[in-house]
């Protein structure tokens, strides 16, 4: 939505003209980006002013920026972040030696792994529940997987393994962390929470 009002403004401005928003500080990153600042770079409206990103002044806890762009020339000074600076990049930050849309590293690939997406705690259920359903049907194994929060997996140690241990040690003591199982509706029985790598070396199945 940020994007879109930012393109609406600089579609309703004239030339010379000016416009300064103020939205989340996403507006910065990704997508929102690539749609919004990056076209507006693209047509000659890069920003001449900003605040990348601070504290909502309200109660809202909430990140903003502030952005201010111009349609026709300017050659004026561009300030980013109460520093005056020789230009300002869509990423809201000081031009570079390469400029253009980052790309991934291929030397950083499968080395990282953002995990399960259950968007909600309906699509999870506790583990004594999932091993009911495999004792009623072995075949929920194939839909019913081990998830492990963030928070639970920062409590682990070694001598505490989780469902996500590695599969070179099976057994998992009676003192590791309580975990859930994802499930959701698909071809009329239950299936994964959400459709993601697994890591290597970890759990992928509950264990039998």
């Amino acid at each position: 939505m940020c994007a879109y009002l930012f393109l609406r403004a600089a579609r309703l401005l004239r030339e010379p003209g000016m416009a300064g928003l103020i939205a989340t500080n996403t507006i910065a990153q990704g997508d929102t980006r690539e749609v919004g600042l990056n076209a507006l770079a693209a047509r000659g409206m890069a920003p001449v002013r900003a605040v990348p990103s601070m504290k909502w002044p309200g109660e809202a806890n909430l990140e903003v920026a502030e952005i201010w762009f111009r349609r026709g020339p300017w050659s004026g000074h561009y300030v980013l972040g109460g520093e005056q600076v020789a230009g300002i990049t869509s990423q809201l930050t000081r031009p570079g030696r390469t400029a253009g849309k980052p790309h991934r590293l291929a030397a950083n690939a499968d080395k990282s792994f953002q995990g399960s997406i259950v968007l909600g705690l309906g699509f999870t259920m506790p583990p004594e529940d999932a091993q009911a359903l495999i004792k009623r049907d072995k075949r929920n194994r194939d839909v019913l997987f081990p998830y492990l929060g963030g928070t639970a997996r920062a409590r682990a140690t070694p001598t505490t393994p989780s469902f996500q241990s590695s599969s070179r040690s099976p057994r998992a003591t009676a003192r590791r962390p309580r975990a859930s199982a994802s499930m959701a509706k698909g071809r009329g029985s239950p299936s994964c929470g959400s459709s993601t790598r697994t890591a290597p070396g970890t759990r992928s199945r509950w264990p039998t």
